[in-house]
């Protein structure tokens, strides 16, 4: 009764009171316990409290509660807390039951309760109370807020959310969410849109700046909950405003920029996220334009950045929306749209480095530049240029190949939107980037990226020369083109060679107009070639670097004409190339193929030195000459390098003889040791002013007379001759014997009459000196009787010196005075004279021989010889004469009577005598007259000859007057002479034994080969045939010959016709079938380029054989065994290697193949065609190859997307010209009885070809084929498509390409390992493919031998496990039984069937089982929360769950045990269903977490 009458306080008052800070857990007194307190007074306070207390104390409440430090849940604060409000609650609730206005009023003190609550953290506490509020009346007026309060309690939540104490489970943080899961309507989502897209900005910029776990994971289950609430997901959507997006575009660019961005982390992905669901919302809103500048500028940004570029996640979003949803039709204003992308794209590719991420970016916008409207626009071709330019600077190979398809897409050129000529600046930009682009700097540091990237420059490059070549640009980027070949040769040439191989072209290199640049190439190419490091055993770069040597120095017609400075330039890039030994200038691994030293060395230094005609100074060659004899002498045998060194040597010794002063010891070696002919004429040369040097070699060249060949001895006594005739003094009588020696043992009689000529010579100068030798020329045993003049005349010289052998010199002269040749009689006589004016005594002894000569002859000459020898021997001499007419002188005297008697008798015959005289002085002027006449008749004679020459060489002689000079070297006998060369022109031997009893054999070759050949068709053939003889001496004068033609006529520029796309390669000796070859071709609808065709007078041969090579899409090679051997074959077959083109070999005659060679290592990759006919494929007309040869060439044709002109097609081949794609299609029906699928072609409805791969690749050592043929046939009859190369290639096909293609198109490789296989080159290719690609191998060991098997393999076998089939012979050839069942378990892990279908499907289903029962369990969690909370329903609650929980733990279990039985199944590890059963396992454990937790609320 007392505490009846106690007073009660108010409740403002007792809640003024409270202090909920400081509330302990036991009291001694209920009264003095604040909760007790509360609950005594409740009732009281229900009954009497009125409205405005109970808003007074609301108030209180939320001063004292709304602070940081109020106890946690559980605590007697909480409790106290929770039961003050809910005491102002009830009373708010009398209060308004019949009132709406006083409802209103106290939810608007709740709300500001609710607000407060908000602001200060909220704790445990806090959430207590907030969900006692919303439990109430109160959730339906806040889920009806509107207007201004409504954004307002928006704003409120824009927080970071905190506590002062740890939450102790989900169910706090769940009041938070459910404020946006379910407190806020619909309708409050809409109309306050922008307050909720700032609020999930702002918890979206926290999940990127806090550090805990737990409290990013808060923020994203609040963002969560926000997009849910609008449609798609996407709080954005519908938002029309552009501003608005521009602002929330500059939020993300400020998270994403900023220094705590982290790729990888929550935060990135949620950003990414953002983007994404702006982007999408200015596409479906059509405001896409009004942004996309800000997005290309932030887009740039986050490529320049070093942290953002990396992120996949937001470089995919660039791509994918915004340029793949794009609606091109949909663009306002389609011309700003492609300047602005155009622009942004161009500065992101100038941005170093563009990524894998950012590159698919570029190439989806670029798709979006193509296909808007009016981009052909000639007002957008700098762009475009401006994009090719980037897209080269990027170093991308995709990019790279998106320019090249730029100047050749059909509708900017139709529209000629890319007008060249206006510009060359950017064409010129565009080749220095190609000519400059670093290496270390592209996508990847792989060889075969490089290799890839590199390809795609030289692509572009080839494209661009095309197009500037069609527009006449040519000139004007010669100096660029020349400076990118000359850096890539600095820098990278190896790497850089096809660049090299499409930039040098010689149309683009023309140094006539810029020859301001040929020091400089000269300058720098000398600096490549003494570089150490310089590939010189790089084949492809020969081409380069002979085309930068040769092309300048065409410039000159003569030495006279080019600067000396280089010329000493040019001498020392001659010295680098010779100054090795023989080994520098022959390839190691051909002797037939020479280096790029000796490249240059025939086609630099050998036409260089034959620029110089004599006209100009030639000493600074003088170094080179050491070099030249030097290697001429070691590389003797080989003609590649001994023809180019006589060349040499022949030319100087005819222009600069004192050039070789001191080469006369290695000119001698070749002379006499060699027996090389053209140094005879060499010696010639040279002998004046070297005369000292070669008379050492005197009694060398007399000792070598009996042991060299008879022409050599002839060429030796010639050069005699001339020392003789000049020096006679030089000869010793060593000399002089062995001389005489040699004729004795001769048999040669021209060299018999040269020996004695060159003794007379001798003997002449000195007879005293050779007395000695006297008694050898009286003896006509040693002497043939032909040398009786000559012998008679060094014997007179002898004699005449020595009266001891005058009287045997006379006695022989009169030996030989009866022989019947009156004219060698005349000359004894002669000879007589003279010793008989010395020795008259001995010769009057021999009188009466003389007289009966006298008496005997009847020649009058010898008559008056005899008459003159006896005046002799009378004394009938000047002198004696003299003496008699003194004497007579005297006697007349006595007779003067006599001589006056006869004195008129005297007089007239003075007087005739003077009539005489005057006669006499008339004829002697007559006479001299007849003499001038005479003159005049012997010049007109010479005229006449010359004339009758060039009538005989115009009307009976059908070759070039050059022809006389090439006879003149051609017609000596030697091992290469005439007879070779009409051999190599395809004449008999008939032909050539006709021509052989001719004065000039070799004349009459050319002059039939030229009447039955076109002019320019000869020349072509003749130059091709010396060279293959290695005749270069000869060919330099057709080549020369040639050259000065083509200054007859200039050649007229003028834009080439496209090349035809098949250029046929072949010897001459073919050249009739090649012609028939061709116009089957033809008749096919396909256009060739042949050289009979193509050549005309003035052209340049090589120049036209490049430029077809190069335009050509195929080269069918017609080869044969001299084909194989052809340096010029070579030359075209390596062009085109180097230059990438497709191949066909056509076997024209039975060979070996490969062919031997140089060719071999390159037609080793590839299958030829048979294109020669055996017996049984004989066809009536003149076709010389067997019908379906010619079906499986035109088919390659087809295969290499050759396509024929439809309208020159003829009837007989008019099937050819469809484009069919064969492919073979395995019916994978398991039938054991086909062994072999047959090839099927499925086409479409586009009637385009479905192309299928075979599945199971066969790699094997072909000693095993027999048995990898029945595995073959084995595994096709249980329905697997296999790939083995007997059943894949064709004639023609590449084989290192059909392999690349069956490997990447399989699904697995069955490697079939024995000892040959693992060290076969092209097994090993095989296995490291299929590494590198990460294909899955298996290996059978089909004989006895370790593992992993040594070599190159054991790294890629050494962790795979083997099946073991080499002890079970009979397993390789049925193949079953256990290991073969191995097998077949391996390739159904990777081949799937139907059952492993099955298997999967099942995984899958027990994947959707799983997801229904975690989303029931998210639906029981969620109605518990919903319902009250005695403890009766919590026991319940408790119980039902605990039951779900086993039941759950129930179906897990048996989803394992599927599982398992699955794998079993399975029995490998199948990647699918292994990452299925870890998904379904993660679900699993996660839904037993979620039960936990929801045990624990409850």
């Amino acid at each position: 009764m007392a505490t009846e009458e106690k007073t009660i306080p108010s409740i403002v008052a007792h809640y003024k009171s409270i202090n909920f800070l400081n509330v302990r857990e036991t009291y001694k007194r209920d009264e003095d316990n604040p909760d007790s307190v509360l609950v005594d007074y409740q009732d009281k306070w229900y009954k009497t409290c009125s409205l405005a207390e109970a808003k007074n104390a609301l108030k209180i409440l939320k001063d004292k509660v709304c602070v940081k430090g109020l106890p946690s849940r559980g605590s007697p604060g909480c409790y106290l807390a929770t039961r003050a409000f809910t005491i102002i609650l009830n009373i708010f609730r009398k209060w308004a039951d019949d009132s709406d206005a006083v409802r209103a009023e106290t939810n608007d003190c709740l709300l500001d309760l609710w607000s407060g609550l908000i602001i200060i953290g909220p704790g445990s506490t806090h959430l207590e109370i907030h969900e006692a509020m919303m439990n109430s009346d109160f959730r339906e007026y806040f889920k009806k807020l509107k207007g201004d309060k409504l954004k307002r309690v928006v704003r409120t939540l824009k927080k970071e959310f905190h506590y002062d104490e740890k939450l102790s489970d989900d169910t706090d943080w769940s009041q938070i969410e459910n404020l946006f899961g379910y407190y806020f309507s619909d309708e409050q989502y809409k109309e306050a849109q922008l307050e909720f897209l700032d609020l999930y900005f702002f918890y979206g910029k926290l999940i990127g700046e806090l550090k805990s776990d737990l409290a990013v994971s808060n923020m994203e289950s609040l963002c969560f909950k926000i997009a849910r609430r609008y449609d798609m997901d996407n709080p954005l959507k519908e938002i029309n405003d552009v501003a608005v997006l521009r602002k929330y575009l500059g939020v993300l660019r400020e998270m994403i920029l900023c220094e705590k961005f982290v790729i990888g982390s929550k935060g990135e992905a949620w950003d990414s996220y953002a983007l994404r669901l702006l982007i999408n919302s200015a596409l479906e809103s059509n405001l896409i334009e009004e942004i996309l500048e800000e997005l290309l500028a932030f887009f740039l940004e986050i490529c320049k950045s070093k942290k953002c570029m990396n992120s996949e996640n937001l470089m995919r979003i660039f791509r994918d929306p915004l340029f793949s949803d794009m609606k091109i039709e949909k663009l306002k204003n389609p011309e700003k749209t492609f300047v602005c992308c155009s622009k942004a794209m161009s500065e992101i590719c100038k941005t170093k480095p563009v990524t894998s991420y950012s590159e698919p970016v570029i190439i989806k916008c670029h798709d979006i530049l193509l296909n808007i409207p009016n981009q052909s626009s000639q007002r957008h071709g700098g762009h475009w240029i401006q994009l090719m330019i980037a897209y080269l600077k990027s170093g991308r190979k995709e990019l790279i190949k998106i320019a090249r398809e730029i100047y050749n897409d059909q509708s900017l050129l139709k529209a000629k939107v890319l007008e060249w000529k206006n510009y060359v600046k950017e064409v010129k930009e565009m080749i220095q980037i190609i000519g400059s682009f670093p290496l270390p700097d592209m996508e990847s540091d792989d060889e075969g990226s490089v290799n890839d990237t590199v390809d795609t420059y030289a692509n572009f490059l080839q494209d661009l020369l095309e197009h500037l070549r069609k527009s006449k640009l040519n000139s004007y980027v010669t100096p660029d083109l020349i400076q990118c070949v000359l850096h890539c040769l600095e820098t990278y040439p190896v790497e850089k060679k096809e660049v090299l191989n499409r930039a040098v072209v010689s149309d683009f290199f023309d140094f006539k107009g810029h020859q301001e640049l040929i020091g400089e190439v000269f300058r720098r190419m000398e600096k490549v070639l003494r570089n150490p490091d310089f590939p010189y055993d790089e084949t492809y770069l020969y081409h380069s670097v002979l085309d930068m040597l040769q092309q300048p120095m065409k410039v000159y017609k003569t030495a006279n004409q080019m600067p000396e400075d280089y010329q000493k330039l040019i001498v020392s890039i001659g010295l680098r190339c010779l100054e090795g030994n023989v080994d520098t200038l022959v390839s190691p691994e051909d002797a037939n193929m020479g280096t790029l030293f000796l490249f240059i060395y025939q086609g630099v230094i050998l036409p260089f030195i034959f620029l110089h005609d004599g006209s100009s100074p030639m000493s600074h060659l003088q170094p080179l000459m050491p070099h030249i004899f030097r290697l001429t002498r070691e590389g003797e045998d080989m003609d590649m390098i001994s023809m180019a060194g006589f060349g040499i040597m022949t030319w100087i010794g005819m222009k600069a003889p004192q050039l070789l002063k001191d080469c006369v010891p290695d000119i001698m070696y070749f002379f006499l040791e060699k027996e090389k002919s053209d140094m005879h004429s060499v010696l010639n040369g040279m002998y004046k002013s070297n005369s000292e040097a070669i008379n050492k070699y005197i009694p060398e060249m007399i000792r070598k007379l009996p042991h060299v060949s008879s022409a050599c001895a002839g060429l030796i006594l010639s050069l005699l001759m001339a020392i003789t005739q000049e020096q006679p003094q030089v000869l010793s009588k060593n000399d002089f014997k062995g001389l005489l020696d040699f004729y004795k043992t001769n048999s040669d009689s021209n060299q018999k009459s040269t020996f004695l000529y060159i003794l007379k010579n001798v003997v002449e100068n000195n007879p005293s000196k050779w007395i000695e030798f006297f008694p050898t020329f009286l003896d006509d045993k040693v002497f043939t009787p032909d040398t009786l003049s000559i012998r008679c005349c060094i014997i007179v010289y002898i004699a005449v010196q020595s009266e001891s052998h005058s009287e045997q010199a006379i006695d022989y002269l009169l030996k030989h005075i009866n022989n019947p040749n009156h004219a060698l009689v005349n000359t004894i006589l002669s000879y007589l004279l003279v010793l008989g004016r010395k020795h008259r005594a001995i010769l009057a002894k021999r009188r009466p021989i003389i007289e009966n000569l006298k008496t005997t002859t009847v020649n009058p000459d010898i008559k008056a010889e005899c008459e003159n020898l006896i005046n002799i021997i009378e004394g009938r001499s000047v002198e004696g004469l003299s003496q008699k007419l003194q004497q007579q002188g005297m006697d007349i005297s006595k007779l003067d009577t006599r001589v006056d008697a006869a004195e008129k008798k005297v007089v007239v015959i003075g007087d005739k005598a003077q009539k005489q005289e005057k006669d006499l002085i008339g004829v002697k002027k007559d006479v001299t007259k007849v003499g001038q006449r005479v003159d005049v008749v012997e010049k007109d004679l010479e005229e006449t000859k010359e004339k009758v020459e060039e009538i005989d060489h115009k009307t009976l002689n059908n070759a070039p007057k050059w022809s006389r000079d090439v006879s003149h070297l051609m017609n000596p006998t030697t091992d290469k002479d005439w007879r070779l060369l009409a051999s190599r022109l395809g004449y008999s031997a008939d032909d050539i034994r006709g021509w052989a009893t001719q004065n000039d054999p070799c004349m009459a070759l050319l002059s039939e080969w030229y009447s039955t050949h076109k002019t320019s068709e000869a020349t072509h053939g003749v130059l091709i045939a010396l060279q293959e003889m290695n005749r270069l001496d000869v060919a330099v004068i057709v080549e020369n010959a040639m050259k000065i033609a083509e200054d007859v006529v200039e050649d007229e520029e003028f834009d080439y016709p496209s090349p035809p796309p098949i250029f046929l390669s072949y010897h001459w000796g073919y050249q009739n079938e090649v012609k028939l070859l061709n116009q089957h071709l033809q008749k096919a609808g396909y256009e060739c380029w042949i050289d009979i065709g193509q050549m005309g007078g003035g052209d340049k041969l090589f120049e036209k054989i490049d430029r077809g090579i190069r335009g050509a899409k195929v080269i069918i090679c017609c080869v044969t065994n001299k084909y194989a051997q052809s340096p010029n074959c070579n030359r075209e077959v390596n062009l085109s290697v180097n230059l990438g083109k497709p191949m066909i070999p056509l076997q024209m005659e039975k060979m070996e193949w490969p062919p031997k060679g140089s060719m071999g290592p390159i037609f080793s990759e590839y299958l030829f065609v048979r294109f020669f006919q055996r017996p049984g494929e004989e066809t009536k007309d003149d076709r010389y190859w067997p019908i379906p040869k010619f079906q499986e060439m035109l088919m390659q044709l087809n295969y290499l997307r050759v396509l024929p002109n439809e309208s020159k097609i003829s009837p007989e081949y008019f099937k050819w010209w469809i484009p069919v794609k064969e492919t073979i299609v395995i019916d994978k029906s398991k039938q054991k009885s086909s062994s072999d699928p047959k090839p099927q072609v499925n086409q479409d409805s586009g009637g385009q070809v479905k192309v299928t791969s075979p599945e199971v690749f066969l790699s094997y050592q072909w000693g095993k084929q027999t048995q990898v043929m029945a595995l073959y046939q084995r595994l096709t009859g249980l329905g697997y498509s296999c790939w083995m190369d007997i059943h894949q290639m064709g004639g023609g096909d590449s084989l290192y390409d059909k392999i690349d293609k069956g490997v990447r198109g399989c699904k697995v490789v069955v490697t079939c390992v024995t000892p040959k296989y693992s060290i076969s080159a092209n097994c090993r290719r095989e296995v490291s493919l299929a590494d590198a690609l990460k294909k899955p191998i298996i290996p059978l060991l089909l004989e006895n031998m370790s593992w992993p098997p040594d070599g190159p393999m054991s790294m890629v076998f050494t962790e795979l496990l083997y099946i073991n089939c080499f002890k079970d012979e009979d397993l390789q050839l049925k193949w079953e039984g256990p290991k073969f069942e191995e097998l077949l378990s391996k390739i159904k892990a990777f081949v799937p069937d139907e059952e492993q279908k099955g298997a999967k499907q099942s995984v899958q289903e027990s994947k959707l089982k799983e997801e229904k029962i975690e989303k029931r369990k998210s639906h029981e969690v969620k109605d518990m929360k919903n319902q009250g909370r005695t403890e009766k329903e919590e026991q319940h609650k408790k119980e039902k769950d605990s039951e779900n929980q086993s039941q759950n733990q129930k179906e897990a279990s048996e989803a394992k045990k599927k599982d398992s039985e699955i794998k079993e199944e399975l029995k490998t590890p199948w990647k699918v269903v292994k990452e299925d059963i870890s998904k379904v396992q993660k679900m699993e454990s996660d839904g037993q977490l979620k039960m936990s937790k929801s045990c624990q609320i409850l």
